[in-house]
């Protein structure tokens, strides 16, 4: 999307700065960003929503049939299981992403009740995927972000599914620059368009 809109408007120039939602958020509110795709927050913001996106269970290949009782088989096959149920992640060696901050991973565990057994912890993406992939834990992390690696990983969907909205947050109208103003209405024809 990014790439498109450059070459629609090639004056334009666009950084783009990586954060949690909660960070980006916070980064708009201080004036060091025009406006933020992140995952729904509360705040003093305009939104306007873009899809739906679902928390995954990263795991490596051949995760069930390493533990006891497990199904011989690659997960998410006929022979494995097709949900990752979320109390497994106080059962396996966790990899926490983003340790100690708000993401959608630390709302979902506490609105569940869980407590995952956190061995490892990162705040890099392709680091968690890789730790996986070698076999030191297990994830969970967002589908929209999981696309980009799957490498000896393998995704499961929760049981019970956990969703959140992914969207743009704007400044209140009024505050918006010229710029920001074009980029939110090129992503929100973009995404009403899909």
């Amino acid at each position: 999307m990014t790439a498109d809109f450059g070459k629609a408007y090639p004056g334009i120039r666009v950084q783009i700065i990586e954060g949690t939602s909660t960070e980006l958020l916070n980064a708009m509110a201080e004036h060091r960003a025009d406006l933020c795709i992140i995952s729904r927050r509360d705040g003093e913001h305009d939104w306007i929503p873009l899809q739906e996106d679902e928390l995954l269970a990263c795991l490596p290949l051949g995760y069930e049939a390493q533990r006891p009782g497990g199904k011989a088989g690659k997960p998410g096959t006929k022979a494995g299981p097709t949900r990752f149920p979320v109390s497994g992640f106080e059962e396996a060696d966790f990899i926490e992403l983003y340790p100690g901050k708000d993401t959608d991973n630390a709302r979902m565990f506490a609105a569940c009740g869980i407590r995952p057994r956190v061995k490892f912890a990162t705040s890099d993406n392709y680091a968690a995927y890789a730790m996986v992939a070698a076999g030191l834990g297990i994830t969970c992390t967002n589908a929209i972000i999981g696309e980009a690696f799957t490498d000896g990983v393998v995704y499961l969907p929760l049981d019970p599914p956990q969703k959140v909205e992914i969207g743009m947050a704007l400044p209140p109208e009024g505050k918006m620059s010229p710029a920001a103003k074009k980029f939110a209405q090129f992503a929100k024809e973009r995404f009403t368009n899909a």
